[in-house]
């Protein structure tokens, strides 16, 4: 209570998205591994689908992310370092940033631009393109000092506060939804009808048998099915820019 971040912590644990620990505190200042970003994207997403095998020489399967780590290996969002995932390790702002484009449909920008922070030539190369992308979607923003602290470990208030700035609308019941003129409107449920004007409709990768309708006052900018098993249903009058089909790591 009274956090900077309490609106966003309050918004994502309504949803079942992040949870506290046994004594029922956020601990919003402590750093979030790996292993708990994985379970946020999981939550976020409804991911259910686990590669046919382990490919991490350093996760069991018996840890409690365990699952999470594998679904979101399967989905795409969480690569390790080629042989291990880290999990129980703090995550940076830079590893977080590219875990939501991963997860959120954010295409890494081919030619990074990061000139906006005084510390823009600190970001990895393959951090580059998505801590770009995020930052001219506006979802990433640096410190407030002009820097974006790519090597910095990302705090849990500060993912939650990632979560709100990136989607404007969260859907997780059937149902019909106004879209909003900015930010991402992300649908986890099937049976949805959206109207309004959005940027960008995301039907989640984990979401099965979402089927989502776009009333006839409806326009988007993009539309991007996540799974690849999802339905999309244009009613007369309505427009779409583009629509993207993005198959899950996993095929």
């Amino acid at each position: 209570s009274g956090h900077w971040a309490e609106a966003s912590i309050s918004r994502w644990s309504g949803y079942g998205v992040v949870q506290g620990d046994q004594n029922g505190n956020f601990n919003p200042d402590q750093p979030i591994t790996r292993g708990s970003m994985a379970t946020v994207m999981v939550n976020l997403l409804g991911l259910s689908e686990k590669p046919a095998e382990n490919p991490y020489a350093d996760l069991t399967g018996s840890e409690w992310y365990a699952d999470a780590v594998l679904k979101c290996t399967a989905a795409g969002v969480m690569q390790g370092d080629g042989s291990n995932c880290n999990a129980g390790a703090n995550i940076t702002r830079q590893e977080a940033t590219v875990m939501f484009a991963r997860a959120l449909g954010v295409e890494e920008d081919a030619s990074p631009n990061l000139s906006k922070f005084s510390d823009g030539g600190d970001v990895a190369g393959w951090a580059a393109g998505a801590v770009s992308a995020m930052a001219d979607r506006g979802i990433i923003t640096g410190a407030g000092d002009g820097r974006v602290l790519p090597n910095q470990n990302i705090d849990r208030a500060s993912t939650m506060a990632l979560l709100d700035k990136a989607i404007s609308t969260y859907i997780v019941k059937g149902g019909s939804y106004e879209a909003k003129d900015s930010g991402i409107t992300l649908v986890k449920a099937g049976d949805v009808t959206i109207s309004g004007s959005a940027d960008t409709i995301l039907l989640a990768a984990g979401a099965a048998d979402i089927t989502a309708t776009l009333a006839s006052d409806t326009y988007a900018d993009t539309v991007i099915l996540m799974g690849g098993n999802e339905t999309l249903v244009l009613s007369t009058g309505a427009n779409v820019g583009k629509v993207e089909v993005r198959e899950a790591a996993s095929g």
